[in-house]
């Protein structure tokens, strides 16, 4: 397997500065930041997919964000830390952290669904009839 986080887990990547880790999980600088400060937390373990981590990997995963996040905030002197998960760029579950002292449009997730709502009513209801909420 060829994954650039796996890479950075190995330690043979020298393009991500690693911040903070535990034995489970890294938090190490984005190489294309939306923000100075902004950072990547990942498994160690490679998954690809963060809803098919396992109930347990998934609650740590998250635990550790929030502590990296916490500490991010008070190193940054920022008002808040923006999380996000997109997980197309690298097939490597990531979370992006983010600092911030204003409203961001993160690239790419700015261009959302129609406001119409008429659009937004037949989303909903696809959704309430998939999610069995009728």
């Amino acid at each position: 397997m060829n994954c650039v986080f796996c890479s950075v887990v190995e330690k043979n990547d020298p393009y991500h500065e690693i911040i903070w880790q535990d034995q489970e999980h890294l938090a190490f600088l984005d190489a294309y930041p939306e923000h100075e400060g902004h950072l990547l937390v990942i498994p160690r373990a490679h998954a690809d997919y963060l809803f098919d981590l396992a109930d347990d990997e998934y609650d740590r995963l998250l635990t550790f964000a929030r502590v990296v996040a916490r500490k991010l905030k008070t190193a940054t002197s920022c008002e808040r830390v923006i999380l996000a998960v997109e997980g197309y760029e690298v097939p490597h579950v990531h979370i992006h952290l983010i600092p911030s002292t204003r409203p961001v449009e993160l690239a790419g997730l700015a261009e959302g669904a129609s406001q119409d709502p008429a659009a937004l009513a037949n989303v909903a209801e696809r959704l309430r009839t998939s999610f069995h909420i009728v």
